[in-house]
């Protein structure tokens, strides 16, 4: 993950965007976007910080008025709006980046002109986009997500200490959208004399605006089948006592309650 700049053509307006340094951008050939051959590079909004020009800034809609296209009043270049596909994240026009972190870019292609059908189609290929993050790009790329579990985590320090953990047999599993991971899962496969091999499942969060949308059930099946052609008879994980939507949403997933968990602080004991 790198910072890029970007703005307008004037230099009006500004702003920074967190995202890797070769990009997975998406051209559209709807009405609007194939006209100005705008590269879709959509990410969440917190790794996207308008740095000036704000007051420059002209909002035009149409049609169902979810997107924001915003251009610069004074060269009229839209270098970063609000899609309609994702009206919680922020879609940078990748063609106004400089071009200094920019190391390549893979171009998708997405039908605008049968925009329901198009989304529809995407959705359901997000369904199977569940792989494990072994690159430090890719590794990297799915802090923003775990952030919102492990607050604590520092950006900095991630892509090292999943590493770290990697070498005690540690995986990141990501469950990919067209922004980026949209929801992650840390396991590992061990051995017990309670339960003979089994897969413990560490972290599994989904971004906030992404709940609900059968993110997290697919990582769960997922997992299930990892752990099966990995030989592990038995699934487990824990839950914070807080936490009862958790609680809920791995019930309705057919686990059961089997136990407390007992924790020791042992730098507070003296």
């Amino acid at each position: 993950m790198v910072t890029h700049a970007g703005g307008c053509h004037c230099g009006a307006v500004a702003f920074e965007v967190d995202a890797p340094a070769q990009l997975e951008v998406t051209e559209c050939n709807c009405s609007i976007c194939g006209p100005s051959a705008y590269q879709h590079l959509i990410v969440p909004r917190d790794r996207f910080r308008l740095l000036r020009g704000e007051d420059f800034l002209s909002t035009y809609t149409f049609g169902t008025r979810t997107a924001q296209h915003l251009f610069c009043r004074t060269c009229g270049v839209k270098s970063f709006y609000v899609p309609r596909s994702h009206p919680d994240g922020i879609s940078v026009n990748a063609r106004c980046l400089a071009p200094g972190t920019v190391a390549g870019k893979t171009v998708g292609s997405f039908d605008g002109e049968h925009w329901e059908e198009a989304r529809a189609a995407l959705e359901s290929a997000a369904a199977h986009e569940i792989s494990l993050a072994t690159s430090d790009a890719e590794i990297a790329a799915c802090f923003a997500v775990m952030r919102e579990l492990r607050p604590h985590l520092v950006e900095a320090d991630f892509v090292a200490q999943v590493r770290r953990q990697q070498a005690h047999g540690y995986q990141l599993a990501q469950r990919r959208g067209a922004a980026g991971p949209v929801a992650v899962a840390g396991f590992r496969c061990s051995e017990a004399l309670a339960w003979g091999r089994y897969l413990y499942v560490d972290d599994l969060v989904t971004l906030a605006s992404e709940r609900s949308r059968g993110h997290g059930e697919q990582l769960i099946a997922w997992l299930c089948d990892y752990a099966r052609r990995h030989g592990c008879a038995q699934l487990h994980l824990d839950s914070g006592v807080q936490r009862f939507a958790a609680h809920r949403f791995y019930l309705r997933q057919g686990m059961s309650i089997t136990s407390h968990h007992f924790a020791l602080d042992l730098e507070r004991r003296s």
